[in-house]
């Protein structure tokens, strides 16, 4: 016999290090911010270079300027130098020819060495060069120094490594810290995880018991209102177990008498009653199974799906379905929709009350009050059932569901407790197992819509509305 496959495992989800990833996080950010840091240094240390430069050049220009030359042959000396940085110069003498050169260093050439006047800084001898030009107070004479511009750099990228440096050693030890650091701050997670894992399923104790940090509180909360939740979730289900097994027991204890009962009498009346009693047992049994059903479909809550739909042609269903049960105990049932016509219950359906609504659960909620009003009302009493809309036309309007009757109804006192499961208030009075009303409620919050308990016609049973939305 081949078994059938296994239902194939959730995916686990991938897991990863929340302590790393800060750290990385970190580092990264950490070294970005060094790195900007070294950057802003370099811009600055170039620009204080180009400062201290410049101003070597312009008093190297004034000092060549004050130096005396008798003419002649054109003079060349040795360059001077700055930091490092030799500076070229040529001296042009302004004659009725044109310019002259008078003067000027090794490697200057004998052509001018920048047309501009004061600073500049072009492209020369495949480098990047700053040339200052100036003029005697007399107008006679003109000196063109330069300078190429790696001594500048040269001396940013200096500025800039020596920042560098203590990065590159001090990283692994930043690392070091952070990471200590970080598994320090983690750590309420651990011990939360740990008082996780040393949970009871049932407990209901809340996690937060010290000082938690700001960022771990909502968690620690959320939590703990999960717990909270849970634990009522399951006080609900023990009561709602304790509460059915009590329910089931007793018609089951009484159809197992009335069988023992049939089972000894001889043929005739005694035996027909028993087999009689016995049948009824299982109808209001199979009642109580459908109830407890319905109850376990609708307290999830979830996967419920609305649509428009017209609430009359289900509360004729209703009361159509109902009309044996109200002839056998001489009801006098009524449906009256909208304008207050009162339609036959098995006659053709009425429309136009429109609600955004769940059609089978809405057909439990009608099922239910009609049936409750029909079992307690008195023998030869009334209920009746209307469907109406309230509110202004073309404004925000209401559905208004109402069953009433006029039996003994509910005290004003009992009302709230007459909506709690297996609540029943005068449990010898009529068959039941105190389902009904607190399924109605479940269905109507399903809704959105408003359910009260209130005093019946003419002073006397039980009403009951229930307040929809309009769609």
């Amino acid at each position: 016999m081949n078994m059938p496959p296994p239902p194939p495992s959730m995916p686990t989800p991938p897991a990863y290090s929340l302590r790393r990833r800060l750290l990385l996080l970190l580092l990264a950010v950490s070294a970005l911010i060094w790195v900007a840091t070294i950057a802003a240094a370099f811009l600055r240390a170039h620009d204080l270079a180009d400062d201290i430069f410049d101003a070597h050049l312009q008093q190297t220009a004034r000092l060549l300027l004050a130096i005396e030359h008798s003419g002649g042959d054109v003079d060349v000396l040795p360059a001077p130098g700055a930091a490092g940085g030799e500076v070229l110069f040529q001296i042009w003498y302004h004659s009725p020819q044109g310019m002259v050169l008078q003067l000027h260093s090794a490697g200057a050439g004998q052509s001018p060495l920048t047309a501009a006047e004061g600073f500049a800084e072009t492209p020369w001898r495949d480098g990047e060069w700053r040339f200052y030009s100036e003029w005697s107070s007399d107008g006679q004479r003109q000196v063109q120094v330069a300078q190429s511009h790696d001594i500048r750099y040269a001396l940013a990228q200096e500025a800039a490594m020596r920042l560098l440096a203590p990065l590159i050693l001090g990283l692994p030890l930043l690392a070091a810290a952070l990471w200590v650091a970080v598994g320090r701050g983690l750590a309420p997670l651990k011990r939360i995880a740990a008082q996780l894992e040393r949970r009871p399923p049932d407990a209901a104790t809340p996690l937060g018991s010290g000082p938690l940090p700001e960022e771990v509180a909502p968690l620690v909360q959320a939590l703990d209102g999960l717990f909270a939740r849970i634990a009522r979730l399951l006080e609900n289900e023990r009561q709602f177990t304790a509460n059915a097994a009590h329910e089931l027991r007793t018609p089951l204890a009484a159809l197992k008498t009335q069988a023992q009962v049939a089972l000894r009498a001889a043929e005739g009346e005694v035996r027909q009653r028993a087999l009689l009693h016995v049948l009824e047992g299982t109808e209001r049994l199979g009642r109580l199974v459908e109830q407890l059903l319905t109850l376990a479909r609708l307290d999830p809550g979830a996967g419920l799906t609305l649509q428009t739909l017209d609430l009359a042609p289900l509360a004729q269903e209703a009361c159509a379905l109902l009309v044996p049960a109200a002839q056998a105990r001489q009801v006098s049932l009524s449906l009256e929709c909208g304008d207050g016509e009162p339609p036959d219950p098995g006659g053709a359906a009425p429309v136009g009350i429109l609600i955004p609504g769940n059609p089978d659960l809405l057909r439990i909620l009608l099922r239910n009050l009609v049936d409750n009003a029909v079992r307690y009302t008195r023998e030869g009493g009334h209920v009746w059932v209307r469907l109406g809309l309230d509110g202004p036309a073309g404004g925000p309007r209401q559905v208004l569901l109402t069953v009433a009757d006029d039996g003994p109804g509910i005290p004003a006192e009992a009302r709230e407790q007459a909506l709690r499961r297996f609540s029943r208030l005068e449990p010898g009075r009529a068959e039941g197992s105190g389902l009904g009303l607190s399924i109605v409620a479940r269905v109507a919050e399903l809704h959105g819509a408003a359910l009260s308990l209130g005093v019946g016609p003419e002073g006397q049973g039980l009403r009951v509305l229930v307040v929809f939305p309009a769609a």
